[in-house]
């Protein structure tokens, strides 16, 4: 190629990125605008709703006077005077006086004892009691417990196991290996005794543990049950 027409070429190759970098940058700006345009809109919005705000407190708000205990409280509006023919029974009490400092400790004492006794209560309520553990709960249907299988649930927060022992009726064992707590649920049934995946160990309708593979054997090893 001619050295002229090469360098033509690399000249058109640059106007060409030229226009396409010039194009790039209107976008951008085109979009700078527009994000500029929506700033705007919101600190217009934002600056309305504080004034609706001020507003609002200025026509609802009552003058605050600080009181002796340093708390800054509402002053009341001034009672207007009423004339004699609207006097009721209500005028005609005696005056109520003014708690006085002495009084006010023993009502605030009062007040946080029965919020005490009430929040107490509502702890109590929030809490499992232990009568309930004393019920029967259903947890699975008969005909679905079949030989071989395991349902792991949980009742109260502990994990439990159903399965069938070797005389085909059904049992609840915890659902945690006494040798290393895996969940006994994720191994298998053999002639009525559930397997722990982990290290073979087996336990009976009891709970009690009948084989223990992976050590010697220990006697009275075994894990909760539920009749």
């Amino acid at each position: 190629m001619h050295p002229t027409a090469a360098e033509h070429a690399s000249i058109s190759a640059l106007s060409g990125e030229l226009l396409q970098l010039k194009a790039g940058v209107d976008n951008a700006t085109r979009r700078l605008d527009s994000t500029q345009a929506r700033i705007d809109e919101a600190l217009a919005r934002l600056s309305a709703l504080r004034a609706d705000a001020a507003a609002l407190n200025s026509t609802t708000g009552a003058p605050a006077a600080a009181s002796s205990t340093g708390v800054t409280v509402a002053a009341p509006a001034a009672r207007p005077r009423q004339r004699q023919a609207d006097v009721g029974v209500a005028d005609l009490l005696p005056p109520r006086t003014p708690p006085t400092s002495a009084t006010q400790p023993a009502r605030r004492a009062g007040a946080s004892a029965r919020r005490g006794r009430r929040g107490a209560g509502l702890r109590s309520t929030m809490e499992i009691e232990p009568q309930l553990k004393e019920f029967w709960y259903p947890v699975e249907f008969s005909a679905k417990l079949t030989d071989g299988m395991m349902v792991p649930f949980d009742m109260f927060g502990e994990p439990w196991v159903l399965f069938r022992d070797e005389h085909g009726q059904a049992a609840c064992i915890a659902d945690s290996c006494a040798h290393r707590a895996c969940p006994i649920s994720s191994g298998t049934v053999e002639a009525g005794r559930a397997v722990c995946p982990y290290h073979g160990w087996k336990y009976a309708a009891d709970g009690a543990c009948t084989d223990m593979p992976s050590t010697v054997f220990c006697r009275n090893v075994g894990v909760r049950s539920l009749p």
